[in-house]
């Protein structure tokens, strides 16, 4: 068998110079042709005298020869496609009927034959796909070819027009510091009707136009220091609105022409500096958002207290734990010390008064759709606890957040006419009220806000209430009765007659509470003031639907703080709040707001210091409608 290895080696040699020579050629069909009739030849001669005994092995050796040869033969017919395209069939016609010849013959297997074709496709199709990426790399090629003739296009323009072939520095430049930064707020107009009626169905009805403009910058630094500030109008802590046009009361006789610009003020609504450290623990300090857990029943959501706050968080399991305290200056009263003769109070020191809160919540996911928020939080007023009854000589005090709380409203109207009034006007009173409506006296509230959120497939559902009660609400009822049955308004003091008189102490009313539902997109963020409905979430399409039942009791919680809008600032109310929001853009949201309220007790005021429609208490009912069409930025 050695001659027949080297005769086979010999053949093999020649075979493939010849296959070599096929494809300098362009792998012609011509010369695939005359290699198939020289091999059939070639086997004939060779394996047709051996002896029958040694059939097997020669078949072997017809393998081994095939292996050399067949994998060529094949690529070279598949050659000639690369060399001419219309002759694709044809060349795989010939590969075709090369391996056929190899299988009658006897040489190979069926199975063989069609691996080494098998693997003939696969070798064409990888170059197929090299062909591809290199038509493509000729195309991106002559793309950056077309930018860099634009570029010295443009160049040449430059220079032509005497402008520098560089472009200048940019001038707005940020600290290398900062980590993060951002420009944000909105602009939002108003159409509102404001309507507010007395036991006798005297009523005071606002319509306006208003408008509200809100621009803030928040970053990160490094070392895990942030920061913000946002500007807005209106000085008013629970509202950025201004009405256009000039309002009713302004100093139009100042400014005697129209559309006065006396009010159009900005103001400085948020600025702060906070520290994040190891995940746990976040420390904020100045003009803030609320860093509390709270509903719009306690919390104006306009309002940004003033001070600190420290939260710590822990995540146990499925629950995150976290305690938040809160210092905040309720108002400043400087200077802390004087002598005597300096300033006309004659006071020798003071204290500022606080509002200190302290939250403990948990954010319990019940499953990977339910979540379960409940955070109970103490409110507790360093100064002004007992509170201070009107002197005997009429002197008050403004602000009077020292005085006590009444809460009444005058029995009579201007000039003597039957009406229920409560701003003193040029009449000594208590920050321009008859009796007290802003006291913080004998308030300790214990407030319990809770939600659950379920996630479904296409929608959000948020039921969430609050529970609130003042834990000194008898001493504070007990206050208001003395106050309001005092010398002061007796009938020989200085404010005879001027206030309805309370029959009695009402040291039940002393509750406050609310519960509602929520339905919207489950592609925004929802909370007790956050959502679609309040502006700070918008998405094209996102909608959302937002009721609740509210009531609030007259000695239940800080007059100060409760919104203005819904219900008028005011307490003794109880009523019925709806809204529906709309993002007809990404940040283009419209919103339609509506609320309804009436008086709890008939034997008490409805007092409260609201800044839109002061006048009337008691406030036997009360409306508001709203439609709001807001821009984020």
């Amino acid at each position: 068998m050695r001659p027949l290895k080297r005769v086979i080696f010999a053949v093999s040699a020649e075979l493939a110079d010849a296959v070599n020579r096929s494809c300098y050629v362009a792998g012609l069909l011509a010369d695939c042709h005359t290699f198939v009739t020289k091999l059939t030849w070639f086997c004939s001669v060779v394996f047709a005298p051996l002896p029958a005994m040694r059939k097997n092995e020669t078949n072997r050796q017809a393998a081994w020869l095939t292996s050399l040869l067949l994998i060529p033969a094949v690529l070279c017919a598949d050659n000639a496609l690369c060399a001419d395209a219309a002759s694709a069939n044809n060349a795989s016609d010939a590969s075709d009927l090369l391996l056929n010849l190899f299988i009658e013959k006897g040489y190979v297997s069926k199975a063989e034959a069609e691996k080494v074709k098998a693997e003939a496709e696969k070798r064409q199709a990888e170059l197929d796909q090299y062909k591809a990426e290199a038509e493509q790399y000729k195309t991106e090629t002559e793309q950056l070819k077309a930018d860099v003739a634009q570029l010295k296009a443009n160049e040449e323009s430059y220079r032509t027009n005497a402008v520098p072939s560089y472009l200048p520095a940019a001038k707005w430049k940020i600290n290398p510091g900062d980590k993060s930064i951002e420009l944000f707020g909105d602009i939002r107009m108003r159409y509102e009707d404001r309507q507010i009626q007395d036991p006798k169905g005297n009523k005071v009805t606002w319509d306006r136009l208003r408008y509200s403009l809100r621009l803030g910058m928040r970053g990160e630094v490094f070392d895990d220091v942030y920061y913000g500030f946002r500007l807005e109008t209106s000085s008013n802590p629970r509202s950025s609105f201004n009405t256009l046009g000039t309002p009713t009361g302004s100093s139009t006789a100042q400014y005697p022409n129209p559309f006065t610009k006396n009010n159009e003020t900005l103001n400085v609504g948020e600025a702060y500096i906070g520290l994040k450290y190891g995940g746990w623990l976040d420390v904020v300090m100045g003009k803030m958002p609320n860093p509390l857990f709270t509903s719009t029943m306690v919390w104006s959501p306009a309002i940004s207290p003033s001070g600190a706050a420290e939260t710590l968080t822990h995540a146990v399991g499925d629950m995150d734990l976290s305690v938040t305290l809160g210092q905040f200056i309720y108002q400043a009263t400087n200077p802390n010390q004087s002598s005597q003769g300096f300033l006309p109070q004659n006071a020798n020191n003071s204290s500022q008064p606080f509002l200190m809160a302290f939250q403990g919540k948990i954010d319990y996911h019940l499953t990977k759709t339910v979540n379960f928020k409940v955070a109970p939080v103490l409110y507790y007023y360093t100064r002004y606890q007992n509170g201070q009854n009107p002197s005997a000589n009429g002197a008050y005090y403004s602000p009077d957040f020292s005085g006590t709380y009444v809460g009444q409203g005058q029995k009579v109207g201007v000039n003597g006419v039957p009406a229920s009034y409560n701003l003193a006007g040029s009449t000594p009173g208590f920050d321009g009220y008859y009796a007290n409506q802003t006291g913080i006296n004998d308030l300790l509230v214990l407030d319990i806000p809770l939600e659950v959120s379920v996630n479904l497939k296409k929608v959000k559902v948020r039921f969430y209430g609050d529970y609130a009660q003042n834990l000194q609400g008898k001493e504070r009822a007990d206050a208001a009765y003395n106050a309001a049955n005092s010398f002061y308004f007796s009938d020989n003091g200085p404010g005879a007659g001027q206030i309805n008189p309370i029959n009695s102490p009402q040291t039940h009313d002393i509750r406050a509470y609310q519960f509602g539902i929520g339905v919207g997109s489950t592609n925004l963020i929802y909370g007790p003031s956050q959502g679609l409905v309040y502006g700070n979430e918008s998405k094209k399409n996102a909608w959302e639907v937002r009721t609740y039942w509210q009531h609030i009791e007259q000695y239940s919680l800080d007059p100060n703080l409760i919104d203005s809008d819904f219900f008028n600032a005011t307490e003794n109310e109880q009523g019925v709040y709806a809204a529906i929001a709309y993002g007809l853009f990404d940040n283009v949201i419209a919103t339609v707001r509506y609320g309804y309220a009436r008086r709890i007790n008939d034997q008490l005021g409805t007092g409260g210091s609201s800044g839109d429609l002061p006048q009337m208490n008691p406030l036997n009912c009360y409306s508001i409608f709203q439609f709001d069409l807001g821009v984020r930025f």
